[in-house]
């Protein structure tokens, strides 16, 4: 009885300082207490989603439980779970103490395993992936993309120094949204018109119109410079879009009434007191590119003269040769040319031999309201004749509008002082600031001299 009681007094003496295992020789043998090293103080990184890595440490070793009489000692608890760090998951905790044998203590458990980074965690901006981790430096990621050093955030444009992803014009183009209409000029179809995204019927920078009949010749009007319609009485000509207003000359040669200007036509040699309309000067010098158009009806040969070279309309000056006032500088169209006998729009900035001129390919038409257009056009190089909406001809033009000296704007009469003047009605005039092009020309001879949305 007396060896059995010290043996118990020996092992409750120690259970705060050590752990023992089982009994050898018939003396128990202490055994080391846990220490630091038998914790779980290793970390491990997981990938991580956002800025932060994932961090989990290791769950600590259980204790274990002393021996009690010469039963079995009970296994140590387990060790608890590892810390957390943002989007990782902890580490798993100690597994348990096994059972110690008979009199012995339990063995504490073993260190907890490294967390692992759950990805699912974060969907944030510049999220990771696999294999592309963050450290000091930059590094390229398998995929091709570069994970920027310290931040996290993983640069999907390379070599684009503006930009980290795609966005909406891809790497290498910025996107740019010059019109503040909240669509980026990489897919804006109209990048500088803050009303359009994409052209419609006027294109980029024009209103279409809301009249779904008014199509095309719709947005000629915006390219309107100057338009006469006719439309007062007395002897002004009114511009409708400008304040460029124009007079009836002629007296009872020239009279204007019902949205037109009927015109008797010449009277004899050279100028006497013929009708006309005589616009402002230098309507021409703002212009580039210009396009005349007109709708009249001709009745032919005058009761003195000819049919020959009535001019529609001619805008230019006049020079002496000899004792005849002829045109310096001009741009006109006549009904009828000599030898051909048809239409010829001409230009010249140096009298009659520096011309270039187009010759219709049908004669006009008497006695019938007529559509006309000559477009100037100085980025094309090139002057084109229309009749009734078609093209009647174009040549090449290496001329200039600021070649002509425009002192004249008559419409009816022409720069040579031996012309006859033009014996027929106009209906309606009109200057664009712009060449208008074959369907331009075909839309606003369809829609007519007086369309609504005009």
């Amino acid at each position: 009885m007396g060896t059995v009681a010290v043996r118990a007094y020996f092992a409750v003496a120690l259970v705060g300082c050590n752990v023992y295992d089982a009994t050898v020789g018939g003396v128990t043998e202490p055994r080391e207490a846990a220490t630091p090293e038998d914790a779980g103080n290793d970390t491990s990184r997981g990938d991580a989603d956002d800025a932060d890595d994932a961090k989990a440490t290791d769950g600590a070793g259980g204790g274990s439980n002393t021996d009690i009489g010469d039963g079995a000692g009970r296994g140590g608890t387990a060790g608890s779970d590892g810390s957390s760090d943002t989007a990782g998951r902890g580490g798993s905790g100690a597994s348990a103490g096994s059972d110690g044998a008979a009199g012995g203590g339990g063995r504490g458990g073993g260190a907890g395993s490294g967390g692992v980074a759950d990805g699912s965690s974060d969907a944030g901006p510049g999220d990771g992936i696999a294999g592309c981790h963050t450290d000091a430096t930059d590094a390229a990621c398998p995929d091709g993309r570069v994970d920027v050093a310290d931040t996290g955030v993983v640069d999907q444009c390379p070599n684009d120094p503006l930009k980290t992803e795609p966005g909406i014009c891809g790497c290498g183009t910025p996107d740019t949204d010059s019109d503040m209409d909240n669509t980026a000029d990489c897919v804006d179809g109209c990048p500088t018109d803050p009303k359009k995204t994409q052209a419609g019927v006027c294109g980029c920078n024009a209103d279409d119109s809301g009249d779904p009949d008014a199509g095309l010749a719709f947005c000629i009007k915006a390219l309107l410079a100057h338009r006469y319609s006719f439309n007062g009485a007395g002897t002004v000509a009114s511009d409708s879009i400008g304040t460029a207003h124009g007079a009836i000359m002629g007296g009872a040669n020239a009279t204007m009434s019902g949205g037109s200007v009927n015109l008797t036509g010449d009277l004899g040699a050279r100028y006497t007191n013929e009708g006309y309309v005589s616009l402002p000067s230098n309507l021409l010098d703002p212009l580039t590119s210009v396009t005349f158009e007109a709708w009249v009806t001709w009745r032919g040969a005058g009761s003195s003269g000819n049919q020959s070279w009535q001019r529609i309309f001619d805008f230019g000056n006049q020079v002496m040769s000899g004792s005849e006032l002829i045109g310096g500088t001009y741009l006109f169209l006549t009904a009828r040319a000599t030898g051909s006998g048809f239409p010829r729009a001409t230009f010249s900035s140096n009298g009659s031999g520096n011309e270039t001129l187009i010759n219709a390919a049908n004669a006009f038409p008497l006695n019938v309201q007529t559509h006309v257009a000559v477009v100037a056009d100085d980025p094309g190089n090139t002057l084109a004749l229309y009749v009734n909406g078609a093209p009647e001809g174009s040549v090449a033009w290496s001329g200039t509008l600021a070649a002509i000296t425009d002192a004249n704007g008559w419409l009816g009469r022409s720069n040579y002082g031996v012309d006859p003047e033009f014996n027929g009605i106009l209906h309606e005039f009109r200057i664009f600031r712009a060449p208008l092009n074959a369907a331009q020309v075909r839309a606003s001879y369809m829609a007519g001299p007086d369309p609504p949305f005009f």
